[in-house]
């Protein structure tokens, strides 16, 4: 209803004003229920959002977020300005993939790419790799999207202990290899998930990610 409509733009204004300078993009994260194959509500809450946005700022670009790709498809449709699609996975097969991606194409959108395949999420760094590369030839030699509008995510895990302890270095040397193999795609990392396990000492979350961060750019 109309008083929902205006708490979603009101929430989107505060966020807006609150935006870090440095910012290198805003993300609308909306999400819907619906299964009728129509624009779902959350399509129509994504699109006016969007077009709020665009209207009254758009100082970064727009980072869409939802389940329901018709629910991105409609802020794609209402955007006046650059948006990142998140995201893209060759888990819905790749005939529905390319689909998905001529539709960003269309619109000038960039699009995060996650490793998650046919067969579920990538279990090795082999795999991880395998999945990401194939993401980016598709995207780029079938699909004809600009390497620097393909953003893939190499999907930093939390530090712990046993299997999981050499995932983040796992993480850098996916980042080493695609760096060279995948021209021009800007690559991903969610550093905080680095230290969820230290959520109440953020001064060695700082640490953590600043160590990470640096042996990522070199």
């Amino acid at each position: 209803d109309e008083d929902s409509f205006t708490k979603v733009l009101d929430l989107m204004n505060r966020r807006v004003r609150n935006l870090n300078p440095s910012a290198d993009y805003l993300e609308v994260n909306v999400d819907s229920h619906s299964s009728d194959g129509l624009v779902a509500p959350g399509g129509e809450v994504m699109g006016i959002v969007v077009e709020e946005y665009w209207r009254t700022n758009g100082a970064v670009p727009l980072l869409l977020s939802s389940s329901d790709y018709r629910t991105i498809e409609e802020g794609l449709k209402r955007s006046l300005g650059k948006c990142v699609v998140n995201a893209l996975c060759l888990m819905v097969g790749e005939e529905e993939f390319l689909r998905m991606a001529t539709i960003c194409r269309h619109y000038g959108a960039a699009v995060v790419v996650l490793a998650l395949d046919e067969y579920g999420p990538a279990k090795s760094l082999q795999e991880k790799l395998t999945i990401l590369k194939r993401a980016y030839a598709l995207l780029v030699d079938t699909v004809g999207i600009s390497p620097h509008d393909v953003w893939l995510d190499v999907q930093v895990l939390p530090l712990g202990s046993g299997e999981s302890a050499r995932l983040p270095s796992e993480s850098l040397e996916a980042i080493s290899e695609l760096r060279d193999s995948c021209p021009g795609a800007r690559l991903l990392a969610g550093v905080q998930n680095l230290s969820l396990a230290f959520r109440q000492d953020q001064q060695l979350r700082g640490c953590l990610h600043a160590a990470y961060l640096k042996e990522a750019v070199r």
